[in-house]
């Protein structure tokens, strides 16, 4: 019963929940959405494409159904992953298409819980899902993700708890914050660049410990210091007085162990950088499309999804189309194993995951996709081409 109450409110409501002048812009949302949209997208292709589209090309002529027909779906969730609403909001013209694709969903459903940064005001998460009769079928190309700015209903309001002393003056917590400030053995050693270190003792940060002995890119502050800014009675390498307490000028050995600190947590901040650098949402619908091709067998769709010279494990297997071609129809004769997880990664992700770069993906810019399956990963390598992203290669 409340499954045909939920369908039959999908289909009387034609009033949209994404409207102009409601929404903001993804920015940085942008990536964490498109993980969750390609994960939601493995569960409700079982049931569309592997599914009633599937029923459809093996019934004559396909259904009656024009394969122009395409409807949208906007698609809310839960923060647990079940659905709060499904409404139709483009109409195909064809009604059972109509209710295939809400049923999809609804079948599809429930999907793991989304990421809090991409859930709108009132806790939910909002997509668009255009469902296609042609070969898009519900390619995550075609799926639009929002971040609805309608505030949340109030609350009633909560006794507010009585609010602690601060135990510094403003201008002394932002000087903690910064590392800066503090005499001897004073505040926190901060870092304006990388870590923060503790209170007191010695500190080792962007802008230099605070209290005991400090070590630091821009050096100590305050008890003996070694660093550019330097300590108590003068810097290592600056020259500049120190601020706190005073301490001995630091030898030339505290100077050199200093340096080789500095160099190592500017090698860690680079590291940190290259693992940090964003997989592109083409990238990942690319690597998306050729996996709905795989478990389709469908070489036409593997060879629209990639590119040559095509490698597999490290060695040129085809260098123009019909080898490409030939290439995937012997993978595909040797089976299709389903996929349980894919990781999208940047080559110092996947380097740190396997211990080195898979055969054949040795350019900085490449990307790879991850297939998780029973015994045998298979990994995607993806790279930039005048066509947009494409496979280029797999290893194993």
């Amino acid at each position: 019963m409340e499954q045909q109450a939920m369908m039959r409110s999908s289909l009387e409501n034609f009033t949209p929940n994404v409207r102009v002048g409601n929404q903001s812009e993804l920015g940085t949302r942008a990536h964490p959405f498109a993980g969750y949209i390609a994960a939601v997208h493995r569960q409700i292709h079982k049931f569309w494409g592997d599914g009633f589209l599937a029923d459809l090309d093996r019934t004559p002529r396909g259904g009656g159904y024009d394969r122009s027909l395409v409807t949208a779906v906007e698609i809310s969730l839960k923060d647990d992953g079940t659905v709060n609403q499904l409404i139709i909001a483009r109409p195909s013209g064809s009604l059972p298409f109509d209710i295939a694709a809400l049923d999809a969903v609804r079948r599809a459903a429930p999907f793991a819980s989304p990421p809090k940064v991409i859930r709108s005001k009132d806790g939910n998460v909002y997509i668009t899902w255009f469902f296609h009769r042609d070969e898009r079928q519900c390619a995550t190309d075609f799926v639009n993700a929002h971040i609805l700015t309608t505030p949340k209903k109030p609350e009633a309001p909560k006794p507010s708890a009585p609010q602690p002393t601060p135990l510094l003056s403003p201008l002394a917590e932002t000087q903690n914050r910064m590392g800066i400030g503090g005499g001897a053995g004073g505040g926190a050693g901060g870092s304006m660049f990388s870590r923060q270190t503790g209170g007191g003792g010695s500190g080792v940060g962007g802008v230099g410990g605070v209290g005991g002995s400090g070590v630091g890119r821009v050096g100590g502050v305050g008890g003996s210091g070694v660093g550019g800014v330097g300590g108590g009675g003068a810097g290592a390498f600056g020259g500049l007085s120190g601020l706190g307490g005073g301490g001995p000028v630091a030898s030339a050995s505290a100077a050199k162990e200093a340096a080789k600190e500095a160099a190592r947590e500017a090698k860690e901040a680079r590291d940190a950088t290259k693992e940090a650098k964003e997989v592109s949402d083409d990238a990942r619908a690319v690597g998306e499309r050729w996996l709905s091709g795989f478990q389709k067998a469908d070489v036409k769709w593997l060879t629209g999804s990639s590119a040559v010279p095509f490698t597999a494990g490290g060695k040129t297997v085809a260098e123009d189309g019909p080898a490409l071609r030939a290439f995937y129809q012997d993978m595909l004769d040797e089976g299709t194993p389903k996929h349980q997880k894919v990781l999208y990664l940047n080559p110092a992700q996947i380097k740190k995951r396997l211990g080195h770069l898979p055969r054949g993906g040795d350019d900085d810019e490449m990307v790879f996709a991850v297939v998780e399956q029973a015994g045998d990963d298979l990994v995607l390598i993806l790279q930039s081409t005048e066509r947009g992203w494409r496979v280029v290669g797999i290893d194993r």
